[in-house]
């Protein structure tokens, strides 16, 4: 094959105003076919032209033209060194603050791209090596980029808090925000849409963050863990990472697989459930013991001012919301499931006054002091029992007044049935804490009964609306009796009435 002479290679003209002239040499080269300008083309890191320059080349070979005197052999190493210089730059994007030469790199994969679309395989050419897979290759770039960025993490990343097994997915997981931060803030506007830049990393970083979480939930966890992977994976991963602000609008998480089977999560939510209980009844234990131990030896307790003074209500309320408050972290409904498994640990503390009466032989001014501070502690229980019931409550007596009649018989009977419902896993109560939560319960629902009808505006013009008005208050009023009657409460009706005056007036 005849060979061109070597023609020493014109210098480049830079970028900027000098890209008319570039073109014009770009042409003149192209025309000369000098093959040794390739290389230095590329050397240089004028990256679009090599690769015009390469199609064109190419394309003259495949066509069979007079003029060319090269084989398609020659150009693939060409090529190959086109394709490792623009992938080099794709794979350094994340440190180098060079975009034009980064969108110098993409705008090669679109043209090379885009000559492959033009590759009929039926009608090739013989000797014709399309297509070439550069979208391909450089979705396979970013997957080795993702690997090696992964690969190259501190051993021990600085993290908040103490260590636990998730902290090198966490790591991970802060690589992937801050990478995904960087790409959309200075990368994403280089890359045509069609390349969807931004999912293709994060398919790659979840891929890698799902492999390593499903391998640590296969373990048998210690609390801490098993609460540290459930909160990975239901709180910190998916709202500090996946629905970052700053990553809005960025990331189609509809598109990424759950990091865990439901399967796995159940089982690690149950594990949170037994694990709280336990933790709990051990830390109440403990606090009661105690007391207890005091009581019997018969210790006066701390001052606090003038008065006594105990930690052990403060104590266990404390360590009764600190476990709602972490369940809440996770899911509301484990909140829900959790209050119901703490509920019944509380049972057993409303028994603490019927300890210090019939064991605790204390002194009689002690044993007054001790008896009122557990009375505080006591409705202090009560308090945190009946709270969610109380709000559920009142939601429904707001509903009574929104309808055509003024005070819904129907609504009430159905508030009397979430009140029956709600006392019926405390029938193992002591007689007499049984009438005290019951009696609580009356007095809530007289209270709110009254506060709707002092709140409720009527005007009637008539005897038989006001008549009717009256046997709707009547009605509900009975059954609210009804209620208390049931359950034993009478007995509080005098107190009842002393405390309306004070809450309602």
């Amino acid at each position: 094959m005849a060979t061109v002479a070597p023609v020493q290679a014109e210098n480049i003209p830079e970028d900027g105003t000098n890209k008319g002239k570039k073109k014009k040499w770009y042409k003149k080269v192209i025309g000369k076919l000098i093959p040794p300008i390739w290389p230095k083309l590329i050397e240089e890191r004028h990256y679009e032209y090599a690769s015009k320059g390469l199609i064109e080349l190419e394309q003259k070979i495949v066509q069979g033209l007079e003029e060319s005197t090269l084989h398609m052999k020659e150009l693939e190493p060409l090529y190959g060194k086109l394709k490792a210089e623009v992938f080099r730059v794709i794979k350094k994007s994340f440190t180098s603050k060079d975009k034009e030469l980064l969108q110098e790199a993409i705008q090669v994969i679109v043209e090379q791209e885009s000559e492959d679309s033009k590759c009929i395989p039926e009608l090739e050419n013989e000797g014709s090596s399309r297509p070439k897979g550069w979208m391909q290759a450089w979705k396979e770039c970013i997957r080795q980029t993702v690997e090696e960025r992964i690969q190259d993490l501190p051993q021990e990343e600085k993290l908040n808090g103490p260590p636990t097994i998730i902290s090198p997915i966490v790591a991970i997981g802060r690589l992937f925000k801050g990478d995904l931060i960087h790409l959309v803030t200075h990368l994403k506007a280089c890359y045509p849409e069609d390349f969807d830049v931004c999912n293709t990393y994060a398919q790659h970083y979840h891929r890698h963050i799902k492999i390593r979480t499903e391998e640590i939930a296969q373990f048998e966890l210690c609390e801490k863990d098993n609460f540290a992977v459930l909160y990975w994976v239901q709180n910190l991963y998916p709202n500090e990472i996946l629905k970052n602000p700053k990553l809005a609008g960025h990331i189609d998480d509809s598109r990424l697989e759950c990091l865990l089977s439901q399967e796995a999560v159940q089982m690690l939510e149950n594990n949170f459930l037994r694990n709280e209980r336990d933790s709990y009844d051990e830390h109440m234990n403990k606090a009661i013991n105690f007391e207890v131990e005091l009581w019997k030896k018969e210790m006066e307790p701390k001052m606090l001012g003038s008065h006594y003074h105990s930690e052990l209500q403060i104590d266990i309320v404390q360590r009764h919301v600190g476990s709602l408050k972490k369940a809440a972290e996770l899911r509301p409904e484990l909140e829900r499931k959790l209050s119901a498994v703490l509920q019944l640990n509380l049972y057993d503390v409303i028994k603490i006054t019927d300890l210090c009466h019939k064991e605790a032989k204390l002194r009689s001014g002690l044993r007054e002091s001790t008896t009122s501070q557990l009375l505080k502690l006591e409705d202090s229980i009560y308090n945190a029992l009946l709270q969610d019931f109380f709000v559920d409550i009142k939601n429904n007596f707001k509903k009574m007044s929104q309808g055509s009649s003024p005070f819904s018989y129907q609504t009430m009977q159905n508030i009397i049935r979430i009140a029956e419902n709600f006392m019926e896993p405390f029938h193992t109560l002591l007689d007499e804490s049984y009438k005290v939560l019951s009696g609580k319960i009356h007095k809530f629902l007289v209270q709110e009964h009254l506060a709707r009808i002092l709140k409720r505006k009527v005007s009637y013009k008539s005897a038989q609306q006001m008549q009717t008005l009256a046997t709707q208050i009547g009605e509900n009023a009975e059954l609210i009796d009804s209620f208390s009657a049931f359950y034993v409460s009478l007995f509080y009706i005098i107190t009842i009435t002393a405390t309306l005056k004070t809450d309602l007036f």
